[in-house]
């Protein structure tokens, strides 16, 4: 099985959303934002993924 992380990034996904930011700890969500913005719904919460400035998304 799968984790939430593998699942989105096998995906191709660009948005995750979730009911709460309480769902996902401090590591797991900067791994999402590596290449996806994540959405929280209560409380409203916004995290947009990380620039790649002259670097190289694999």
């Amino acid at each position: 099985m799968l984790g939430l992380v593998e699942q989105a990034e096998g995906l191709g996904v660009d948005v995750v959303l979730l009911p709460s930011s309480a769902h996902l700890d401090a590591q797991t969500l900067n791994r999402l934002m590596v290449f996806a913005d994540v959405e929280c719904a209560c409380p409203r919460e916004s995290f947009a993924r990380w620039s790649v400035l002259g670097g190289v998304h694999r």
